[in-house]
């Protein structure tokens, strides 16, 4: 799987992404509500092969569970990340 490990989780709203690109492709992350509401989008744009960690502020949602979908060379990728304070 190309991502890796979404950590800490769950969190205070604070969390990295890391993932790794095979080769130069158009890499997407956002952030999902549990109702599958469209929170926000982290990155939207090509990236040259490697491995990457991206972090995640997420302080100004509610607590509760949230998806991180990542997609990557065709595929995508969901991790639960779950706030609580």
């Amino acid at each position: 799987s190309p991502v890796s490990e979404l950590k800490p989780n769950p969190s205070n709203g604070h969390a990295v992404i890391a993932y790794e690109v095979s080769s130069y492709t158009n890499v997407s992350i956002e952030i999902y509500a549990q109702d599958g509401t469209l929170i926000r989008t982290l990155l939207n744009a090509p990236q040259d092969q490697g491995r990457y960690k991206l972090a995640i502020d997420l302080t100004g949602e509610p607590q509760g569970f949230y998806s991180v979908v990542t997609k990557i060379d065709g595929m995508t990728i969901m991790r639960p990340m779950i706030i609580t304070r």
